[in-house]
Parts: C-alpha cells; structure tokens; sequence
C-alpha cells in the first residue's frame, strides 16, 4: 500500500498541475498553497492547532477556538491560534479572519514537502 500511494500520488500531482493550465479552480488550488507561513519558536506560547476541510468546519472550529481563547486569557495562559483550511473556497472566504495568528492551505502530502 505505501509503494501504490508514493507512485499514485507524484503521478496525480503531475497530472493535476497539468490541469491547472486549464482550469482556473485548480490554479488556484496550487498558487494558495504556495505561501506557508514561517513558523518561529512560540517559547512560553501552548499551539493549538485546528484543521478544516470545508467552510463549514472552519466556523465550528472557529467557535471552539474563539472560547479557548477566551478561557486562556481570563487564566493568563500565553497561547498561539494555528488554522490551515484544504478547500479553495474555506480559505479564500477566511483568509482574513483575524482569530487565527496563523492561517495557511495546507501543503499535498509528500513526504519531503511536509519535511
């Protein structure tokens, strides 16, 4: 299974980006998850991490992460808000959310991409 996914999936992404010059969803598929933040050292700081697939999942989290955050600062807690969205429609419509102290697509997943 891992040989079929690490043959399947450079052999998509290659196809999929060849796509792209003809569609301009899958464009900008690619060009969002070109800009990955830098992610420093938080000393003192707990991340919390939250990951959504849709919109949808984005504004439950989004709930859950806006009472965290509430909790943590009536307790004095230094935290650091982390959000990455998969979706072209989940990231454009919350990229401007100013919750999150980070806010990214998250990268396809290959193995030396993800390093």
């Amino acid at each position: 299974m891992y040989l079929l996914y690490n043959l399947f999936l450079p052999i998509a992404f290659v196809v999929l980006r060849i796509l792209s010059l003809f569609s301009g969803n899958l464009r900008i598929n690619f060009a969002i998850r070109k800009n990955r933040p830098r992610f420093t050292n938080p000393e003192g700081k707990e991340v919390f991490w939250f990951h959504a697939a849709s919109v949808g999942e984005y504004e439950q989290a989004r709930a859950v992460a806006l009472r965290l955050k509430e909790i943590c600062l009536r307790e004095g807690r230094d935290i650091l808000i982390v959000f990455s969205v998969f979706s072209n429609s989940a990231f454009s419509q919350r990229q401007r959310d100013n919750l999150p102290d980070y806010f990214f697509a998250l990268p396809f997943d290959f193995r030396q991409r993800m390093k």
